[in-house]
């Protein structure tokens, strides 16, 4: 028999102990430093700047708390962003406030600058990369550091990290942001710029050196911020651009120097800001004087977006150095130190109501309802424990529903009533809240290069507040964002050579004529010639036009009068003129006028006794001198009855008609505008001897619309239309389709009921089974630019199958595509998709689902077919298609052989 020696376990247990003790006193070496950081006397504030993009592009795990990082780390509490919302798609402002001198800061001290330098750089560049909320540390061996002073900020970034980053598609970084969108909004508005790391070494050997014969204060060793904390990138770039080689190079260099200036002059007080301001207000007043002057061009064009994207920023700096020149603070008082007991108001007003002799029953109930006083009792009534925040929003739709525009003249004098003026004065507190016009600032920049509807929600959350303040600063600031951010997305031009082309051809008609003039029976034949015109009817508020008919009735008759019969011959010739008016109150149509002029001959008489001659005679001398005596009121009957007769036709046909348009409009377009839970507000509504002009704002209380200037069409236009990316940004919102997940054919039944097109039978090849999840934010986004249309689908999963791919963005692009007036929008190029190792695999697998959602034939109408099949719009060409700046313009024109359409202007 053989025996196997069994093995000593002694050396194994050995080498677990050893182990074990490196693993005991290897964290206490490596936090041997802490020490000495803790007790240095020295202060160096080392500010984050990180900016949104990087935020959702970093690859790294977040911890728990800001307590797990390597060195004693100072994170403000901040608080955070609510998000709560009124729509599906609304989010409210960040209640965040920036610090009067720079961003969210961590700090940590220096005993000795020379000894521990090397140390410090690989220190800082993980630092460099937390968030001031919630953040990891990502380990780095190169990194740079700036250390200034009173007005610039420490800078910290990893370069090999950031090399080594992922790009990630919007789509994660909504999904990742939702649980705490308060921390991604607050990382947004606060970035700044950082030195090369040469600059950050040499200031940092300077501080050191400074520290071996001085001990500054923390004062002295930190920096003072240039004025404009927030650097307007898309406006510093439109003026580079126009200061290299355009009609506006002066003026843009001068802008230009003076917004470099308040960017990054770190020497300038508040008051020279405030007159660097006032130099800006005076170059953008010049700017729009000479763009004026100048020729049609692109020229122009680029010069004068360049000015409004400059008045757009005027205001709120304005406002923010006031704010800080006056050592004021920005936050609006405590609402419930203003607050009024409601209770009493709404009682008073609940019996104004309920009084019949004063408010009709069913107008009081109105009343009730589009106040929404059960609501505001409520909120009332639950009083501290009732959320802030929906009370906030309660309010806000209360107090604007009080002051819509479209309200009629008794109705605004309904609401000036003094138990409703009560209510308004006493839910202004609760409309109002904390605002920080540094935040405010800052949003604008974010929203400016990056126009996504969660920064538009927190901008339009700001207006709200600002607009009910008791500070007219705040008013101001609040009028000034809805002019420049909430323009019109739509306008629509029509001329009257237009309308009056699309007017039906008239043919003469003879009708019997069968009636009694003067108490003589008349009998006879009329023909009628008809021609109807629009005629537009200046006016600086509204649509208004008059249809008008002029035409000419010639008849033959003849009246029995014994023992005489007269034939007689007439000419009347008649104007009718029907006035309709479109504001914003709706369509009223005014009941036909007319009047007839003209002369009748008589033609002859003839007599039973003819074959006498004398009594014949006889007889006719009688007949011609009552028929002139009768002559005035016959031929006063006939004018009227001609006159009478114009206004039935002109009322029986165009009533009908109109009314028949209006039903249209209301079903095809306004249901579709409400199903997607917009609302079509008239910014502006005015008539020309030439043309109808109406700018329309498509967007609820809770989003932006247009901040750029639209394309000038040509002068010569018949029709023009500029539509904004923001009107069909804020329609797809409408849809609700953020967060939703159903399958391929779910989806496409739920946006065909959606645009009111229910029963349409889906794509034969569409992957029913197939299911999507959309983003939580922006499922889908809209851009014009380079004359191309990008539609972004954000997709959180696709699944098919067994395959599951997630985080992707889906781009398909659109090109303008003209046959005479057949106008679309084809495919251009394949999908392209973006996300995160997406090979060929889940490439193709995403191919075979969104390619039979957007094939390569599909194609969007901007102009009805059978248009140019109609003989009447045979001049007529298209003048311009240009799809630049978020824009989309259109105008039709007189046709030319050697006319061809403006198209957009590349620049790349």
């Amino acid at each position: 028999m053989r025996w196997n020696q069994k093995k000593p376990l002694w050396p194994l247990l050995c080498a677990l102990g050893c182990l074990f003790a490196l693993a005991v006193a290897a964290p206490r070496t490596w936090q041997r430093l802490r020490p000495a950081i803790q007790t240095s006397p020295q202060r160096v504030t080392l500010p984050l700047q990180l900016q949104v993009s990087e935020i959702f592009d970093a690859d790294i795990p977040k911890p728990e708390d800001p307590s797990a990082l390597r060195c004693p780390v100072l994170v403000p509490d901040l608080p955070p962003i609510e998000q709560d919302s009124y729509s599906e798609t609304d989010f409210d402002y960040a209640e965040v406030s920036v610090p009067e001198r720079l961003p969210a800061r961590q700090e940590f001290q220096l005993e000795t600058l020379l000894q521990l330098r090397d140390t410090l750089f690989g220190l800082v560049g993980r630092l460099s990369e937390v968030s001031p909320a919630d953040s990891s540390l990502e380990s780095s061996a190169a990194s740079r550091v700036k250390v200034s002073s009173e007005s610039d900020r420490l800078a910290m970034r990893d370069e090999s990290v950031r090399g080594r980053r992922r790009q990630i598609t919007p789509t994660e970084a909504s999904a990742a942001a939702e649980e705490d969108f308060a921390d991604v909004l607050l990382q947004a508005v606060r970035r700044s710029r950082g030195p090369t790391r040469a600059e950050s070494r040499l200031a940092l050997r300077a501080t050191a050196n400074a520290t071996e014969t001085k001990t500054p204060g923390a004062a002295e060793l930190s920096s003072a911020s240039p004025l404009l904390r927030f650097r307007p990138k898309v406006l510093i770039d439109r003026l580079e651009l126009l200061a290299e080689d355009s009609p506006a190079s002066e003026w843009a260099a001068e802008a230009l120097a003076l917004v470099q200036q308040l960017c990054e002059d770190t020497t300038l007080s508040v008051a020279d800001g405030r007159a660097i301001v006032e130099r800006l207000q005076l170059l953008a007043e010049q700017g729009n004087h000479q763009v004026q002057e100048l020729s049609h061009n692109s020229g122009r064009q680029d010069w004068l977006r360049g000015v409004r994207s400059l008045e757009r920023r005027l205001g709120i700096w304005q406002m923010l150095f006031d704010s800080r020149l006056q050592s004021a603070g920005t936050d609006l008082p405590d609402p419930a130190t203003l607050e009024t007991p409601l209770m009493p108001i709404l009682g008073s007003l609940a019996s104004l109501l309920a009084d019949k002799d004063l408010v009709d029953k069913k107008h009081g109930s109105e009343w009730r309802e589009y106040l929404l006083l059960d609501q505001i009792a409520a909120a009332a009534s639950e009083g501290a424990a009732f959320d802030i925040k929906g009370r906030r929003k309660l309010a806000q739709e209360v107090l604007s529903r009080m002051t819509d525009q479209r309200l009629t003249e008794a109705q605004s004098d309904f609401l000036q009533t003094e138990p409703v003026v009560a209510l308004r004065e006493a839910l202004r507190p609760w409309a109002m809240g904390p605002v920080d016009i540094e935040t405010f600032a800052a949003l604008i920049e974010r929203y400016e290069s990056q126009p996504d509807n969660r920064y538009a929600a927190a901008l339009v959350q700001l207006q709200q507040r600002l607009l009910w303040s008791y500070d007219s600063r705040f008013q101001q600031l609040a009028e000034h964002l809805d002019r420049h951010y909430r323009g019109a997305n739509m306008r629509l031009a029509l001329t009257d050579d237009l309308l009056n082309e699309m007017m039906p051809e008239q043919t003469s008609k003879v009708a019997p004529v069968n009636t009694r003039i003067a108490g003589a029976k008349v009998r006879g034949r009329a023909r009628t010639t008809t021609r109807v015109q629009v005629r537009l009817l200046p006016n600086e508020k509204a649509w208004q036009l008059a249809l008008e008919a002029n035409g000419t009735v010639t008849s033959q008759t003849r009246s029995d009068t014994w023992p005489a019969r007269v034939r007689n011959a007439a000419k009347m010739h008649y104007h009718a003129q029907k006035k309709i008016v479109i504001d914003q109150q709706g369509l009223r149509v005014a009941p036909a006028k007319a009047q007839a002029r003209g002369h009748n001959e008589l033609v002859g008489i003839d007599t039973e006794f003819d074959p006498i001659p004398i009594i014949s005679h006889l007889l006719r001398d009688v007949a011609r001198k009552k028929h002139n005596k009768s002559r005035p009121l016959a031929l006063s009957q006939v004018k009227n009855n001609v006159a009478r007769q114009a206004r039935r036709q002109m009322d029986s046909q165009a009533n009908p008609k109109l009314v028949r348009l209006e039903q249209k409009f209301q079903s095809n377009i306004l249901a579709s505008i409400d199903n997607l839970a917009l609302i079509a507000e008239p910014v502006e509504m005015f008539t020309t001897e030439e043309r109808l002009v109406m700018k329309l704002r498509l967007a609820n209380q809770g989003q932006l619309a247009a901040h750029t200037a639209r394309p000038l069409a040509p002068a010569d236009s018949f029709m023009s239309m500029q539509l904004h990316e923001s009107a069909l940004n804020n329609a797809v919102a409408g849809l609700g389709l953020n967060g939703r997940r159903m399958t391929m054919l779910e989806l496409f039944d739920f946006v065909a009921e959606k645009l009111g097109r229910s029963g349409e039978a889906p794509p034969a090849d569409l992957p029913t089974r197939a299911v999507v999840e959309f983003a939580k934010h922006d499922a889908i986004r809209v851009n014009c630019v380079d004359d191309r249309l990008e539609i972004v689908l954000n997709i959180r999963e696709v699944s098919q199958g067994r395959d599951k791919i997630q985080n992707f963005a889906v781009h398909a692009f659109f090109r303008p595509k003209i046959d005479g007036l057949d106008v679309r929008l084809v495919r251009d190029g394949t999908l392209q998709f973006a996300g995160r190792n997406l090979r060929t695999g889940p490439r193709v697998v995403l191919h075979s689902v969104f390619g039979k959602l957007l094939t390569k034939d599909h194609e969007v109408r901007l102009l009805n077919r059978n248009l140019g099949d109609d003989p009447r719009f045979d001049e007529l060409m298209v003048t311009q298609l240009v799809l630049e700046e978020g824009w989309i313009g259109l105008a039709l024109g007189p046709e030319h052989p050697n006319r061809t359409a403006w198209r957009t202007t590349d620049r790349r």
